[in-house]
C-alpha cells in the first residue's frame, strides 16, 4: 500500500506506535464516537488490541485503511479505510480528531 500526500496531510499505513494517538486524538471520544459505528474507547488498551487487528488486516490484499497525519505538526489526526463494498462499489468510512474538524480535512 502506497502512501498518499497531499499539500496538508500524509495517508499512510497505521503503525503500532499510533496507539496513544488513536486513543487520546478520537478513539476515547465520545463524541467522534456519535459519528462512526463503535463506541469510544474506555483505556489505552483497548485501542491497542483494536490496532493490532488492523495491523493484521495490513497482509489483506483487499485491506485499504489510511491513517491521516497532518503535515503541519505530523500528528495523527483521524483514519480513513473502505468499510464494505455495497454492489461492488467500495464503501469509505472514516473519523477524525475533534480539534481538527471544521478545517475542510475530510471534504
Amino acid at each position: 500500500m502506497r502512501e498518499i500526500e497531499t499539500k496538508r496531510l500524509l495517508l499512510r499505513k497505521l503503525r503500532k506506535d499510533d496507539a496513544e494517538s488513536i486513543f487520546r486524538n478520537w478513539a476515547s471520544d465520545s463524541e467522534v464516537a456519535k459519528y462512526v459505528t463503535w463506541n469510544a474507547h474506555k483505556d489505552i488498551n483497548e485501542t491497542k488490541a483494536i490496532l493490532d487487528m488492523w495491523l493484521a488486516e495490513y497482509d489483506n490484499d483487499n485491506c485499504y485503511r489510511y491513517g491521516i497525519e497532518n503535515k503541519a505538526d505530523g500528528e495523527l489526526i483521524g483514519m480513513i479505510d473502505v468499510v464494505g463494498y455495497h454492489h461492488g462499489n467500495p464503501v469509505i468510512g472514516y473519523c477524525s480528531c475533534r480539534r481538527y474538524w471544521g478545517n475542510g480535512y475530510m471534504t
